[in-house]
């Protein structure tokens, strides 16, 4: 792929698409035949500036072609891929030559390909917005934003094969847009300097389906973006209901990461739980502004799963939360701060103990 995109930097620009999801169905098409593959686009470029490809969705057929071709956009397929409808049968081929030049009608097809062209973009944006997790879920004591980024049940490869890569990072940007306009709303609110935000990665169900290696590069270039764009913008990041297989996963992503950043990340096995979460000295975040987080979280949880109140709090907290008294406690039972609180403080259900 870099040598074919290497061979294509000219004309690069005039692509409708630079992604190596676009560069691909070239390959496939010549059987990954690069000199064929090459030839193909160069030609594809030179059909697209005479039909003036730019501009072409804007251009108006013939009467004749508008009034009696046929077909058209029906609906989409389970995958979301467009279904076009052609009628051949009514078609009076003769008349419509005899009616219209065959550029005409070739510029009219041309035209129906690059409608295509856009609603498969189209969709593959709706498939971002309706599969991609994340969202924000309130915020700390300290008036810090809080992001909430489920990661188990997200289908990384479905994604990637009906999005384009560009798009996803695309979509990223705009998250870390969105939280950094809600700091800016946040420093005016509060009358300090608010720019940092806090996160929370929900692991529960992460497997090996994951550890594909599309993936983990199109993840890896989602974290290398949000280190290089917005610099000293994570104050904490969370992790919680880590499975076994999570160090795994981690350690192919970790190296995208700053030592700074690797610091930051809480993990069940860091040994940095306890001291967060009773605010001990040496801490970025403290007691306080992970009491209020849980707090926010936990109501976001609450409005998701729609489950009884055991489950909600086992789900949420069972890997990261100490219990009173003990050392570790990372399967103990976590009674978040109520909404109507005004310490903060940690509540813990009475008599609770650990969660089979």
């Amino acid at each position: 792929m870099a040598g074919f995109r290497e061979n294509l930097k000219d004309v690069l620009p005039s692509l409708p698409s630079q992604d190596d999801y676009f560069l691909l169905k070239w390959l496939r098409a010549r059987c990954f035949d690069l000199p064929k593959a090459e030839a193909m686009l160069r030609k594809h470029v030179e059909v697209r500036k005479h039909m003036d490809a730019d501009n072409i969705i804007s251009w108006e057929a013939p009467e004749v072609i508008r009034k009696y071709m046929s077909g058209g956009m029906c609906g989409y397929d389970r995958e979301g891929s467009p279904i076009w409808y052609e009628v051949i049968g009514p078609l009076d081929a003769k008349g419509l030559l005899f009616s219209a030049s065959k550029q005409d009608l070739l510029k009219n097809k041309f035209r129906d390909c690059e409608v295509l062209r856009h609603e498969c973009e189209k969709q593959s944006q709706k498939v971002i917005r309706k599969y991609m997790s994340g969202g924000m879920c309130g915020y700390d004591r300290e008036g810090s934003p809080i992001w909430y980024e489920v990661i188990g049940p997200l289908d990384a490869k479905g994604l990637l094969f009906s999005a384009s890569k560009q798009d996803l990072l695309k979509n990223k940007f705009r998250d870390c847009e969105v939280l950094r306009h809600e700091c800016e709303k946040q420093s005016q609110k509060l009358g300090k300097k608010i720019e940092m935000v806090l996160m929370v990665y929900d692991c529960e169900g992460l497997g090996l389906k994951h550890l594909w290696k599309p993936a983990v590069e199109t993840y890896g270039e989602l974290l290398s973006m949000f280190e290089e764009n917005y610099p000293e913008s994570l104050k904490c990041l969370f992790i919680v209901k880590a499975p076994k297989i999570f160090p795994v996963a981690y350690n192919l992503v970790k190296h995208f990461l700053s030592e700074d950043t690797r610091k930051k990340a809480l993990t069940p096995d860091t040994g940095h739980q306890n001291r967060v979460l009773t605010g001990e000295p040496g801490t970025s975040t403290g007691h306080r502004a992970l009491t209020e987080g849980t707090r926010y979280c936990y109501r976001y949880q609450q409005q998701a799963l729609g489950t009884d109140t055991r489950h909600r709090y086992r789900t949420l907290h069972r890997y990261w939360v100490p219990a009173p008294g003990t050392d570790t406690g990372l399967c103990h039972q976590y009674r978040a701060l109520s909404p109507g609180a005004s310490t903060g403080h940690c509540h813990w259900a009475p008599g609770a103990g650990p969660v089979q």
